[in-house]
């Protein structure tokens, strides 16, 4: 990817293209024909799959923004790639979960047994930001975003296989997927609370 590079985002689940919108790889041209019949200019899509703490395949300075939606990251690369020639246009967007996001999910029985749902660090948002900053960003703007959801029996199996709980289910917990997986008639309120963080660059001038 070169410089025409505008946009990097981050994710840890891969996201799914609508069937219409579907990008094979390359660049390549996205159109959707607006309600009044107007033709809206081409967007121009660059598809890579690449290791988000590794080397990124985007050129120096060549990216105004990044999304990281829950997902891992290497600082320095996102310094290296987010261009620091912008005058205040570039920005790194973190969105990451508070401890309390999900709690409920921590202490949901059924059958006796509980999910080994794994908890959110009360130091997280102080660690990214640290990090963030000696990698040569600051900090621009903060906001909590909170509410409730209701979720099925399908939507919290497939919340515990989607993220890093899947990596530490127990033989119990299993078992306790596998009765969910069974249920229809259920429903749970849990909390959604997530933290976003925006990062502005330090050009490398000031750095060193």
């Amino acid at each position: 990817v070169g410089k025409e590079a505008t946009v990097m985002a981050v994710r840890s689940v891969p996201a799914i293209v609508p069937p219409k919108k579907r990008v094979k790889g390359g660049t390549n041209q996205v159109t959707d024909p607006s309600e009044t019949g107007t033709t809206p200019p081409a967007v121009h899509v660059g598809v890579a799959v690449a290791n988000a703490k590794a080397v990124l395949p985007f050129a120096d300075d060549s990216v105004s923004v990044v999304v990281s939606i829950f997902a891992p990251r290497d600082t320095s690369e996102l310094h290296r790639v987010i261009n620091k020639k912008s005058d205040g246009d570039s920005a790194v967007v973190i969105a990451q979960p508070n401890p309390r996001h999900l709690q409920e999910l921590r202490t949901l029985e059924v059958g006796g047994c509980g999910l080994n749902f794994v908890s959110v660090e009360e130091d997280k948002e102080r660690r990214v930001v640290d990090g963030m900053v000696a990698a040569g960003f600051v900090l621009s703007h903060q906001q909590t975003l909170e509410g409730s959801m209701t979720l099925s029996a399908m939507d919290v199996g497939n919340l515990v296989r989607m993220g890093p709980s899947a990596f530490h289910q127990t033989e119990s917990s299993e078992h306790v997927l596998a009765e969910l997986d069974k249920l229809e008639d259920f429903d749970v309120s849990v909390t959604k609370s997530f933290e976003v963080l925006v990062f502005e660059p330090v050009s490398d001038d000031v750095i060193s």
